[in-house]
């Protein structure tokens, strides 16, 4: 039933104009691109777990599920500086970066961006251009 949604979500996600797309940061991209960062390659292979962040007085839970057939990655993002304090969505590869799409309610998402940099995973969760948060994960052990 998850999977099921979930697909539903994707689709609709697809669907609609001015989403996010995995090509984002090259084609108007609706959050802010990272310049001041040395992005480095992203291992796929140790990504998938949990992480937990510190940022703005609240904690982040993310879990970052398995790559599937579609090339998509299953992504939970648990906080109280969230509205209804859980998002759920996808990252699809764009290279040095995964991002996708994060839903915290019916009709209502945010963009994310999942990137390594040399002090570690960072994930960037966007409202608006303006607004987003920088979140630096370390995984659960």
């Amino acid at each position: 039933m998850k999977n099921l949604i979930l697909l539903l979500l994707l689709s609709l996600a697809l669907l609609t104009p001015n989403m996010s797309t995995a090509a984002a940061p090259f084609r108007d991209p609706v959050f802010p691109w990272p310049f001041g960062y040395s992005i480095q390659n992203i291992d796929q292979e140790l990504l998938q777990g949990s992480y937990v962040a510190f940022s703005h007085d609240a904690f982040w839970f993310v879990d970052i599920g398995p790559l599937n057939h579609d090339g998509l990655r299953k992504i939970t993002v648990e906080s109280s500086s969230l509205r209804h304090n859980r998002g759920f969505g996808w990252l699809l590869c764009d290279g040095q970066v995964l991002m996708g799409q994060l839903f915290v309610k019916v009709g209502r998402s945010f963009s994310v961006m999942l990137y390594q940099v040399p002090e570690g995973l960072n994930l960037r969760v966007a409202m608006s251009p303006s607004d987003f948060y920088d979140l630096q994960l370390k995984k659960k052990e």
